[in-house]
């Protein structure tokens, strides 16, 4: 009897020491996930203007969304930029996707 109580409090002492170390290690790992991937994987502290494009041609528009580190996607047909979504002027994250919207400048087409 005396040796399984020995083995009993061994066996109790090695599972608190392995909570102990898992809890170690999961807590650096978080730790690290937080001060290291987080902010990269936000862009935290980056921001980007929306730039004024109304009334541009869209192909000036284009690049002129591609220089800011923007991404876009156009709403309605024609050459003409009449909308931005977010507004011109708005701070977003470099990448982000506005929407441009056009329309033909010449009523024929």
């Amino acid at each position: 009897m005396g040796t399984s109580v020995k083995t009993n409090k061994k066996t109790v002492l090695e599972w608190v020491i392995a909570a102990v170390l898992g809890g170690l290690a999961f807590g650096i790992v978080f730790v690290v996930f937080i001060v290291f991937f987080l902010p990269a994987y936000t862009k935290h502290g980056k921001e980007v203007v929306v730039p004024y494009i109304m009334g541009e041609y869209l192909n000036d528009a284009r690049i002129t969304v591609k220089k800011n580190n923007l991404r876009f996607k156009i709403v309605g047909t024609g050459d003409s930029v009449i909308n931005v979504l977010p507004p011109p002027g708005s701070v977003v994250k470099p990448g982000k996707i506005i929407e441009i919207m056009v329309v033909s400048r010449n009523a024929d087409h």
